[in-house]
Protein backbone atom coordinates (compact mmCIF):
# COMPACT_ATOMS: atom_id res chain seq x y z
CA UNK A 1 0.00 0.00 0.00
CA UNK A 2 1.42 3.08 -1.10
CA UNK A 3 2.23 5.89 1.60
CA UNK A 4 0.69 9.09 1.19
CA UNK A 5 3.36 11.83 1.94
CA UNK A 6 2.69 15.49 3.33
CA UNK A 7 -0.66 14.02 4.25
CA UNK A 8 0.09 14.77 7.77
CA UNK A 9 2.38 17.18 9.21
CA UNK A 10 4.33 16.08 12.06
CA UNK A 11 4.43 17.65 15.69
CA UNK A 12 7.58 19.57 15.20
CA UNK A 13 6.77 21.11 11.92
CA UNK A 14 3.61 22.80 13.89
CA UNK A 15 5.96 23.58 16.66
CA UNK A 16 8.91 24.92 14.56
CA UNK A 17 6.29 27.47 12.32
CA UNK A 18 4.93 28.90 15.97
CA UNK A 19 8.04 29.53 17.04
CA UNK A 20 8.89 31.15 13.46
CA UNK A 21 5.90 33.37 13.95
CA UNK A 22 7.33 34.65 17.08
CA UNK A 23 10.91 34.53 16.32
CA UNK A 24 10.84 37.67 14.82
CA UNK A 25 13.22 41.62 15.74
CA UNK A 26 9.45 42.71 16.20
CA UNK A 27 8.74 42.01 20.09
CA UNK A 28 5.31 43.92 19.83
CA UNK A 29 3.61 41.03 19.52
CA UNK A 30 5.82 39.24 22.57
CA UNK A 31 5.21 42.24 24.93
CA UNK A 32 1.38 41.89 24.32
CA UNK A 33 1.11 38.32 24.61
CA UNK A 34 3.29 39.14 27.62
CA UNK A 35 0.94 41.40 29.46
CA UNK A 36 -2.02 39.31 28.31
CA UNK A 37 -0.54 36.14 30.23
CA UNK A 38 0.11 37.83 33.12
CA UNK A 39 -3.43 39.52 33.74
CA UNK A 40 -4.97 36.41 32.94
CA UNK A 41 -2.70 33.62 34.99
CA UNK A 42 -5.33 32.11 36.35
CA UNK A 43 -7.16 31.45 32.96
CA UNK A 44 -3.99 29.76 31.85
CA UNK A 45 -3.99 27.51 35.07
CA UNK A 46 -7.68 26.46 34.48
CA UNK A 47 -6.71 25.67 30.86
CA UNK A 48 -3.83 23.85 31.67
CA UNK A 49 -5.66 22.09 34.11
CA UNK A 50 -8.56 21.03 31.72
CA UNK A 51 -5.74 19.55 29.82
CA UNK A 52 -4.72 17.95 32.54
CA UNK A 53 -7.91 16.06 33.36
CA UNK A 54 -8.89 15.53 29.68
CA UNK A 55 -5.46 13.50 28.86
CA UNK A 56 -5.80 11.81 32.83
CA UNK A 57 -2.45 12.46 33.19
CA UNK A 58 -1.52 12.69 37.30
Amino acid sequence: MPVRRGHVAPRTTIIETIIRKFDTHDTNRLMFLWGYVERCSSLLYDVYDLFISTTTYR
